[in-house]
């Protein structure tokens, strides 16, 4: 812990409270595993006021996150017989880190995907596939946010 109360996340500074995160930056993975921080020229994506604990100017406060929230616009007989290929659709995208979580709204009127470890354009191309997308019986509607606080145990997910 820091005087500041806030505690390094892997060496880096620039989030706190966050395992595993260091956007795999040279000079953090550096910092990690004990190397020294040049104080002439600070990483600008891994570093914090010393003062504030806020990140600097026109630093990118962290990794992409993207909320995918699914509308079906088919009846739920068309969308459970495309069900299985939608799950099959999913799966390659878990086994790759880039799909975090995913499942129904409740009540069931679409659903949502957490995804991560991906830029917007190849994530877009992936959702393009679904068969939910492909068959006409759904829409997507594509949220991305930056990461600056997660809940203690929660690793976000680093980039590739």
């Amino acid at each position: 812990m820091r005087a500041n109360g806030l505690s390094r996340a892997n060496g880096c500074p620039f989030i706190y409270g966050i395992e595993a995160y260091n956007l795999n930056t040279r000079r953090c993975d550096e910092r990690a595993a004990g190397g020294p921080r040049r104080r002439d020229s600070p990483d600008p994506l891994c570093y914090k006021d010393r003062l504030t604990g806020a990140p600097r100017a026109g630093v990118i406060p962290g990794p992409s996150m993207y909320v995918i929230d699914i509308h079906y616009t088919a009846s739920l007989e068309r969308i459970d017989d495309a069900l299985e290929r939608h799950r099959a659709y999913l799966q390659p995208q878990f086994d790759k880190g880039i799909f975090i979580a995913a499942g129904p709204k409740v009540p069931r009127e679409g659903g949502v995907i957490l995804a991560a470890r991906i830029d917007r354009d190849a994530l877009d191309a992936i959702l393009e596939t679904d068969p939910f997308v492909t068959e006409g019986l759904a829409t997507y509607r594509v949220t991305e946010f930056r990461i600056t606080r997660a809940a203690s145990g929660f690793n976000v997910p680093a980039l590739p």
